[in-house]
């Protein structure tokens, strides 16, 4: 229009760019304080990590093992002794608690820090399943075949298993029942054959007075019998159950007898000598 005011529409297109422009700056001020907001982060991140990493205050000055068995203490203590000093803010727990682990007594550990410079350790302990009374003395032992220590007191709660070796000697550093030993081949074996006992026949074997450990498998000896049973290993064992049943039945074997079980269409009774010569063997 001339003489007049120009139209809406051109005094819109006419300011664009001043607008784009007052934008730009708006975003432009606005990224750097994002920027200057992560680097200042960074920097009081950084200063705080040295800090703490740095200071005394923060370093590992004292294990607690009050809720641990007194002859574990100083056996964990001794694998904590690497992270002395440490910082307790970056301090791996993972591997001191894999260390603590090692110990065979013990199943899990559990370490937690308390600020300022404290780890607090505990422990689950794994529960002895038998006792193996071997030439060398008796060993407590767990159920997956991890000898725990040397105790030689009385454990009437516990399986006893005899073992015509001596065991010390064979164990290395982690103080599992040794394969190259012939009869601890059979301690598996033995594991299945007392639950299955347990749970499943105890009216046809009684009560077991202890297993036999050797090198044809696992012999058990009855409580209440004059006679040795030749179980061998934990396969069929219904099966050798019920031979046993028949057995006894029909024809009870001579007291010292020892009756042998592993074969599937027989049952083969050993007297005499011959019987106290396979229960010896290892």
């Amino acid at each position: 229009m001339v003489g007049g005011r120009p139209p809406q529409f051109v005094r819109r297109v006419h300011n664009r760019p001043a607008l784009r422009r007052r934008s730009n700056l708006v975003v432009f001020g606005q990224l750097m304080l994002v920027v200057s907001g992560l680097a200042l982060g960074g920097a009081i991140a950084y200063v705080s990590h040295d800090y703490v990493t740095r200071h005394h205050t923060f370093q590992l000055q004292r294990v607690v093992v009050d809720s641990v068995p007194s002859e574990l203490r100083q056996p964990i203590l001794e694998r904590m002794a690497s992270a002395e000093n440490a910082s307790l803010l970056t301090i791996d727990l993972e591997t001191l608690q894999r260390r603590i682990e090692e110990i065979p007594q013990v199943e899990r550990a559990h370490l937690r820090r308390q600020l300022p410079g404290t780890v607090e350790v505990q422990v689950e302990l794994r529960e002895p399943w038998a006792i193996i009374r071997a030439r060398d003395g008796h060993f407590l032992v767990s159920a997956d075949g991890l000898v725990l220590t040397v105790d030689n007191r009385p454990h009437d709660a516990l399986l006893d298993l005899r073992l015509d070796a001596e065991l010390g000697p064979a164990l290395d550093a982690s103080r599992r029942l040794p394969r190259t030993l012939p009869v601890a081949a059979a301690f598996d074996d033995a594991v299945r054959i007392a639950s299955w006992l347990q749970g499943v026949r105890p009216q046809t074997f009684g009560p077991v007075e202890y297993y036999r450990l050797c090198s044809e498998g696992v012999i058990v000896v009855p409580r209440n019998a004059p006679w040795e049973l030749l179980i061998g290993d934990a396969e069929d064992l219904d099966h050798k159950a019920a031979n046993l049943e028949a057995l006894l039945t029909n024809a009870p074997p001579d007291p010292g007898s020892l009756v042998d079980l592993r074969y599937r269409d027989m049952v083969v009774v050993r007297s005499g000598p011959d019987a106290a010569a396979a229960g010896a063997q290892e």
